[in-house]
């Protein structure tokens, strides 16, 4: 659940949480596994609860398409410990 409600054209916000300070990268990500957009990259981020906004646009700022994209979380920590998650995330228009 991506807690847009009804609003099916508003930003999706993605929290993650770190056991430790971070460089994190999102990305969003199509079904096929190439960039749609790049949310942050190389954002210093504090342990905790963090998060990033996706407006359903891509890199060239047009509106995706509807479908099934996976947003893809980057951290690492300053030794060098590297975690990736993915989310999915489903936009409907």
């Amino acid at each position: 659940r991506d807690g847009r409600g009804d609003n099916r054209n508003a930003p999706v916000v993605v929290s993650y949480t770190l056991g430790a300070d971070a460089t994190t990268s999102v990305r969003v990500l199509s079904a096929n596994g190439r960039e749609v957009f790049a949310v942050t990259r190389g954002r210093a981020d504090k342990a905790g609860q963090n998060s990033v906004t996706w407006n359903l646009r891509d890199n060239a700022n047009r509106a995706v398409a509807p479908g099934t994209y996976q947003v893809e979380i980057l951290a690492e920590s300053d030794g060098g410990e590297r975690v990736r998650r993915y989310v999915p995330v489903t936009v409907t228009r």
